[in-house]
């Protein structure tokens, strides 16, 4: 028998949960923003295997073709930050396979290799190279990826710029923005969603951000 002093003592707790990740609320949004720096990958190499088997299971066998009237997500921009090249090859063929599938470029693969930065003439050689390459193979030799019309980027992205081309593109939309990465990167990404967030009744394109660190 608990005492009286325990029953005192315990009256007062409470339980709360379970709360899943942050990202499980993607399935909400039509127009999807994932960004990942470094490990912070993890959450959205699932989300786009997820988005795989979705897209296969409503292509034409024929074709190809997708029928998106039976799949929530319109549009997804995946960003991925990294220092490590070899870190490119995680799972650039899941990526390969979703960019074959995505016959209308309803999905964006923004690969960024931090370590070399944007304004150098290894940059510059490097980058003619790789758009060479890219002309004849249709694949990335930085990442491996076939079939992507975005290339792998070199140095860090300008995110206010980024939302602002979106919110251009898809005005009157919420738009659905996840993070995983380390506390700094978050408050740059969180800052610049508010900024160029607006109400969609004047015509603007909401972000909705939600996060996760390590």
């Amino acid at each position: 028998m608990i005492s009286s002093d325990l029953e005192k003592f315990f009256s007062g707790a409470q339980i709360q949960g379970p709360f899943g990740a942050p990202t499980n609320d993607f399935f909400r949004y039509e127009y999807l923003v994932l960004i990942g720096l470094g490990v912070g990958v993890t959450p959205f190499a699932s989300i786009l295997r997820h988005l795989l088997l979705t897209w296969q299971s409503y292509s034409c066998p024929q074709c190809r073709a997708i029928n998106y009237n039976m799949i929530n997500q319109k549009f997804v921009q995946f960003h991925w930050l990294t220092k490590e090249h070899e870190s490119l090859s995680w799972f650039s063929k899941e990526l390969s396979e979703l960019a074959k599938l995505d016959t209308e470029r309803r999905l964006e693969i923004h690969q960024y290799l931090t370590s070399i930065k944007s304004r150098t003439a290894a940059r510059q050689l490097v980058s003619s190279i790789q758009g060479a390459v890219h002309r004849i193979s249709n694949e990335d030799i930085i990442s491996g990826v076939t079939g992507s019309a975005q290339l792998t980027h070199f140095g860090r992205p300008d995110w206010k710029a980024t939302f602002q081309a979106l919110s251009k593109r898809f005005p009157k939309k919420n738009v659905g923005v996840f993070f995983c990465g380390p506390p700094d990167a978050q408050e740059a990404v969180n800052l610049a969603c508010k900024e160029v967030s607006r109400s969609k009744k004047d015509g603007g394109t909401k972000f909705v951000f939600y996060h996760e660190n390590f």
